[in-house]
Order: C-alpha cells, then sequence, then structure tokens
C-alpha cells in the first residue's frame, strides 16, 4: 500500500505546515538570505566555466 505525504506526516506523529494557502510571507526571511547569499557568491567567486561550476558552489 502506498501513503501520501499526509499519510506519511500523521503517521509519524508531525503535521504539515499551516501556512494559508498562496502565502508568500511564509518563508521570506529564509528566501532573503539564501537569495542575498547566492548572489554573492556569483558575483564575487566568478569566473565561472559552466553552470555546474556554479551550482556546485552554492551547494557546498
Amino acid at each position: 500500500m502506498r501513503f501520501g505525504a499526509g499519510e506519511r506526516l500523521l503517521e509519524a506523529g508531525a503535521s504539515a505546515s499551516a501556512g494559508s494557502v498562496a502565502d508568500s510571507y511564509d518563508n521570506t526571511m529564509a528566501e532573503a538570505l539564501n537569495g542575498s547569499s547566492k548572489a554573492e557568491l556569483i558575483e564575487h567567486q566568478g569566473p565561472w566555466r559552466d553552470a555546474d561550476q556554479v551550482e556546485h558552489a552554492v551547494v557546498q
């Protein structure tokens, strides 16, 4: 039997995010921090040979 994400959460005693639908403010601070750090990394540590090199640098 396959379970969906909701069933797995219930089984684990967890609950899904309680944010309202299409609420753009849920993760605003985290997204802003991630975006800033990625932009600074890309701008200050280039030049880059290709997209894979950038992706690898961002994940490190």
